[in-house]
């Protein structure tokens, strides 16, 4: 199974902060086809956050791969932000995002630093550095790369349009949420769990399909501060 992941997940963690963002100025250019979720059309909540900044520095996701009869955790995703001076721009935000995917020598870890305007969430400048056991690859990212116009999951919309489908149990390794909100994006198909006591989504899931196997990926929350 672990052989049929890499694709799929990749793009999933690229699709999901890519399709929901809205409101940006910088538009991705992933598209996704999308199987409709029976449920009402709304919001998440007015004036709700997926992503609320202003509650949390870092957070961290385990990321999971299910063919839909074993499931195995495939990598780990951590973001840290600051705000720093960047060039001309005093208070910039920097994000510094590591991220795992693999196990032991096979894994491949990007460590991503990225610098943006906060006023418009423009890319600045920045750096990724990727290692694995070939060796390092380096990267300078230049001003407004449109490679990394969607990279900062902290970026995506709640104002976007979700199936609301109603309240879920979820365990997940920060903890177990009883009646967690569950949210389906009318254009990704990608689903969200919220909890009002948490800043961030607990939970994010996808789906794709890789040589004919139907692959869900989900990231769930290991801690945030």
């Amino acid at each position: 199974m672990k052989g049929k992941l890499s694709a799929v997940l990749l793009l999933f963690i690229t699709l999901s902060a890519a399709a929901l963002t809205a409101g940006c100025t910088q538009p991705g250019s992933s598209t996704v086809t999308v199987t409709p979720v029976p449920g009402n059309t709304t919001e998440i909540s007015h004036g709700l956050l997926l992503f609320n900044m202003s509650q949390f520095h870092m957070f961290e996701y385990d990321i999971y791969a299910s063919d839909g009869k074993s499931s195995v955790r495939v990598g780990k995703i951590k973001a840290e932000y600051e705000i720093v001076p960047y060039g001309n721009v005093a208070d910039a935000r920097h994000m510094r995002e590591t991220r795992i995917i693999g196990e032991g020598s096979h894994a491949i870890t990007t460590i991503t630093d990225l610098y943006y305007n906060q006023a418009n969430n423009w890319i600045l400048g920045g750096h990724a550095s990727t290692m694995s056991a070939n060796g390092t690859t380096e990267k300078d990212i230049p001003e407004n790369d449109p490679a990394y116009w969607n990279a900062d999951m902290a970026t995506i919309s709640s104002k976007v349009q979700f199936y609301d489908e109603g309240t879920e149990f979820i365990a997940v390794p920060k903890g177990v949420f009883p009646a967690a909100k569950k949210y389906t994006s009318t254009d990704s198909g990608i689903t969200l769990w919220m909890d009002e006591r948490v800043p961030i989504p607990i939970k994010i899931a996808g789906a794709g399909t890789s040589d004919g196997t139907r692959i869900t990926t989900s990231m769930e929350l290991v801690s945030y501060a």
